[in-house]
C-alpha cells in the first residue's frame, strides 16, 4: 500500500472501530475507570448516565468479533481466562498456522498526542527499534499498527516511516506494513513466529498467549 491508501485505510477503521480494545476486554482491570459514552465510543465521558462498561460495548457493537465473543462467553466477568480467549481466537481462525515472519508492533494516534503526559512511558523513540535483535532466518518483516481515533493520522504515518527505516538500516530488508482490522492484526502478531513489541495491553495479551499457542 502507498501512504494514501495507508491513510485512507487508518481513517476508515477509526470511524468503524472507534472503542474496539481487545486488550482492555482482556485485562480488566480497566473496566471501572473506562466507562464507554454508548453513542461515542469515546472514553472519559463525564455524564454518568451514558456511560456502559466496555465488555457490554463491545459485544453490543461487534457481538462476532474477537474482544465481543470474549466479554460474552466470560459473563463479563472481571477474570482474565487465557484459555477462553486462544479458544476463540482458533475457533475464529482454524487455518491460520505460525509463519516465519517478524511482526514489530507501534502504537500511534493517542500516544504521538500525548508522549508528553500521560502516555510518556508508552511511547518509543524510532531509534529504539534499532537496538533490537532480529532473526536472520525471518523471511519477512512486517510494521503493524493501527489506530483508536482518528488524530494525528499524518503524524502517524511518519512516525511508521521513520521506524521502517531504522529498521531497514537494521536489518537490511525491506519492510512492509500492515494495518488491517483490529482482529486481523491481532491474529497475524500472534501467529508471528517472532515479535517485537510495543508498550501496549495488546502486544502483553499476545506475548501471554503464545506459550499457550506452542502446546496447542
Amino acid at each position: 500500500m502507498n501512504a494514501e491508501d495507508v491513510k485512507n485505510k487508518l481513517i476508515h477503521n477509526c470511524n468503524k472501530f472507534t472503542g474496539y480494545r481487545i486488550a482492555d476486554c482482556f485485562l480488566c482491570n480497566t473496566w471501572d475507570r473506562w466507562g464507554l459514552n454508548k453513542e461515542t465510543g469515546l472514553f472519559n465521558e463525564i455524564n454518568q448516565k451514558t456511560r456502559i462498561p466496555l465488555g457490554k460495548f463491545t459485544y453490543e457493537k461487534w457481538p462476532d468479533s474477537i474482544a465481543g465473543q470474549y466479554s460474552y462467553r466470560n459473563n463479563f466477568k472481571k477474570n482474565q481466562d487465557l484459555n477462553l480467549l486462544l479458544d476463540i481466537i482458533l475457533e475464529k481462525y482454524p487455518n491460520t498456522h505460525e509463519k516465519n515472519i517478524t511482526s514489530v508492533h507501534l502504537r500511534i494516534g493517542d500516544v504521538l498526542a500525548q508522549k508528553q503526559e500521560a502516555h510518556t512511558s508508552r511511547f518509543l523513540d524510532p531509534s529504539f527499534y534499532s537496538k533490537q535483535e532480529f532473526n536472520n532466518n525471518t523471511n519477512e518483516i512486517f510494521i503493524v499498527f493501527g489506530i483508536h481515533y482518528n488524530c494525528l493520522i499524518d503524524e502517524s504515518l511518519d512516525y511508521v516511516e521513520n521506524v521502517k527505516k531504522h529498521i531497514e538500516k537494521k536489518t537490511n530488508k525491506n519492510c512492509k506494513i500492515r494495518s488491517t482490522t483490529p482482529d486481523e492484526d491481532f491474529v497475524f502478531m500472534l501467529f508471528s513466529k517472532y515479535f517485537i513489541p510495543s508498550k501496549s495491553g495488546l502486544c502483553k495479551v499476545i506475548n501471554r498467549l503464545k506459550p499457550l499457542l506452542e502446546n496447542k
